[in-house]
């Protein structure tokens, strides 16, 4: 099935709207401006990862060879939200948007700082139950020299964290989420732009 660019602008115009309209000085409206803006990044990836499987592109054969070539069902999700946005929109576009934004660059450096405090943390060693602190310190040391995939998987684990973790709402989020916030709206920003083009 063929992209609709229009549908597609259309809808993420829409949410980004709706982000920009909410009050982040509270920090549900913070929780929510991050929300908001993944469902934009969702669509994109997941129309990425379509484009990318209907042209059979390799990141996918392992994926398709366990399901067999049905291209009507939708990619794994986290393949197309750190891999197949990369390849769709391009690793070096990606890297200069994220790169060349100070908010996103400060949100970067507020994560590799937060997790070496012991502040939070993106991975659990399931054996021991605690945090995997040099996992993370080397998926956001490596985000931060410019891996553009590091950089997704350090969003989408993030998110998996808050979406499927704890829901309250703690001070000590603020900052994280406005950094998360900062990486995504470049993320989207390029995606649409190579869209557009």
């Amino acid at each position: 099935q063929e992209l609709n660019f229009q549908v597609l602008n259309n809808f993420c115009a829409l949410w980004l709207r709706k982000a920009n309209r909410i009050n982040t000085s509270t920090l549900e409206g913070v929780f929510d401006r991050f929300f908001t803006l993944w469902v934009v990044f969702n669509r994109l990836y997941e129309e990425a990862g379509r484009t990318l499987v209907h042209r059979g592109h390799p990141i996918y054969r392992p994926s398709i060879a366990r399901r067999g070539r049905s291209l009507f069902a939708p990619p794994p999700d986290r393949i197309s939200a750190t891999k197949g946005i990369a390849v769709f929109v391009g690793h070096g576009k990606l890297r200069d948007h994220i790169l060349g934004d100070r908010e996103a660059v400060d949100g970067l450096q507020y994560i590799h700082d937060s997790i070496r405090a012991g502040i939070f943390y993106l991975h659990e060693n399931y054996e021991t139950g605690e945090p995997d602190t040099a996992k993370d310190i080397d998926l956001v040391k490596r985000a931060m020299d410019g891996c553009v995939v590091s950089t997704l998987t350090l969003l989408y684990q993030a998110r998996c964290n808050l979406f499927h973790g704890q829901k309250a709402f703690t001070e000590s989020q603020r900052m994280l989420l406005n950094g998360l916030s900062a990486i995504l709206s470049q993320v989207i920003r390029c995606s649409l732009q190579t869209i557009e083009e």
